[in-house]
């Protein structure tokens, strides 16, 4: 008597630390609001967030590498065009948002 066994494969999750890191941002937004953020591509754990090169406040990317919450843009950043850039480690990534 011959038994059947099936095998099922699953693919293992993607290692955060292969993909690129990436930032997603409105493109305009207020002083002071908040704003739906989404980092991709990091590893489990703090991750800076710089405003013009400027570290301004911290969050915690989650055990896939992903941030997809909201964040403030700080009352006191002034109006025109700014780099927001996500830092962790030698891993970041940037993009711009004209702050109105």
């Amino acid at each position: 008597m011959t038994a059947r066994i099936t095998v099922t494969r699953h693919a293992p999750s993607p290692d955060p630390a292969q993909a690129p890191p990436s930032i997603d941002l409105p493109g305009t937004a207020k002083a002071g609001a908040w704003v739906p953020l989404t980092l991709t591509g990091f590893t489990p754990g703090y991750v800076d967030i710089h405003i013009d090169g400027t570290p301004t406040y911290t969050v915690r990317a989650d055990a896939d590498g992903r941030f997809a919450r909201h964040a403030v843009i700080p009352a006191a950043t002034s109006p025109g065009p700014h780099t927001i850039t996500a830092v962790q480690g030698d891993r970041s990534a940037s993009t711009r948002i004209a702050i109105g």
